[in-house]
């Protein structure tokens, strides 16, 4: 079936800074817009219109020391927004079972927290570790399930977009960087997550 798609976005960003002493303050504040638009001209009343909007901080502090040391800790929020096609209750049909969207969609939002420090070496490089922390709330996953088709006229298989729940992500990761001259470094990485 034929179907018209448009999606509009408009982001704005602003972001403030301030250094005192061996501190360095940075926020941030995102706005977000996302228009979705899907037309089925044949079928009106799968036809979807949605608009997204939101504000979504970030906040990174850095604090360097006088023997080239270095810590840092931010925090940013972040939204997934789902696709159209997720949203929509129009069928796409396959050779044996179906797919759909799901018009109670949520969006996915997750809370990212990050600590590192570093350690600059004189005729060495740095060593340093990073440790990051992700909550996401209403994650975007995949329904399967069957049901009764009467496009079929039996039970067949179909997916849908589902949001999951939640997930948390955390990590560690240990990095040494051995500069041999100017233009050439040896990195070594040790992660766990």
């Amino acid at each position: 079936m034929d179907r018209y798609e448009r999606d509009g976005t408009f982001n704005t960003y602003v972001t403030l800074q301030h250094r005192f002493g061996g501190f360095t303050l940075k926020g941030g504040l995102r706005s977000e817009m996302l228009s979705l638009n899907l037309d089925y001209p044949n079928s009106s009343s799968h036809n979807l219109h949605k608009l997204y909007w939101g504000l979504f901080p970030s906040i990174h502090l850095s604090y360097r020391t006088k023997n080239m040391h270095n810590f840092k800790l931010s925090y940013t929020r972040r939204v997934n927004n789902p696709q159209a096609t997720d949203l929509t209750t129009y069928r796409t049909y396959d050779e044996d079972s179906f797919s759909t969207g799901k018009p109670d969609l949520l969006q996915a939002y997750t809370n990212s927290v990050e600590a590192g420090w570093t350690k600059y070496i004189k005729k060495f490089g740095n060593i340093g570790a990073n440790a990051w922390f992700k909550n996401t709330k209403d994650e975007f996953s995949t329904l399967m399930d069957v049901c009764y088709d009467p496009y079929f006229g039996r039970m067949v298989s179909f997916t849908q977009p589902i949001n999951a729940g939640r997930t948390l992500n955390t990590g560690v990761e240990e990095n040494v960087n051995y500069q041999l001259k100017t233009f050439m470094s040896i990195r070594f990485y040790g992660n766990l997550y």
